[in-house]
């Protein structure tokens, strides 16, 4: 997961782990630059990083526990 939390190219998201291992994508735009298109522009960013890694995560996720 090292892999995710560290990339830096990702417009208003960012990677985190929880406490007990989890791993959170969330979106953040300053309240000075909130308008329906950036928020717009964030949830598309999210839907892209969610379709291209979620399957890769799943599998290591699971490689781990085997």
């Amino acid at each position: 997961f090292r892999r995710v939390l560290f990339r830096s190219d990702l417009y208003g998201t960012r990677f985190s782990m929880g406490a007990e291992g989890d791993v959170y994508l969330t979106g953040r735009v300053a309240l000075e630059h909130l308008t329906a298109e950036e928020i717009d522009r964030i949830i598309g960013v999210i839907y892209e990083i969610t379709d291209r890694w979620f399957q890769a995560a799943v599998r290591i996720a699971y490689a781990r526990r085997a």
